[in-house]
């Protein structure tokens, strides 16, 4: 992964630069794991769904949860990774000053 690379090249030639990144990239180690979970829980609930096994509707509603994590937690991964892997200029700015 270009982060887990950006991150690693920076810890050996600036350390404080690459902890600057430290709790964004944990944050976003977070959203991708979470992401990936709901995505298995979504995909087993598919195939109940086509089984025609979701007479209460619960996994609809996993598939709903799926969906609504993908546009809201998902959607920030981006963000996320510019922060953990450039988030040390601000900090190296200022440390300049």
């Amino acid at each position: 992964s270009t982060v887990i690379e950006k991150s690693r090249s920076t810890s050996r030639t600036a350390p404080e630069a690459a902890e600057s990144g430290a709790y964004p990239y944990l944050q976003l180690f977070g959203a991708v794991v979470g992401g990936w979970l709901t995505t298995r829980t979504a995909a087993l609930a598919a195939q109940r769904v086509a089984a025609g096994d979701d007479a209460d509707g619960f996994h609809a509603g996993q598939i709903a949860t799926a969906r609504f994590y993908a546009a809201t937690v998902l959607a920030q991964a981006d963000a996320l990774a510019i922060a953990a892997t450039d988030g040390a200029d601000a900090v190296a700015d200022d440390a300049r000053k």
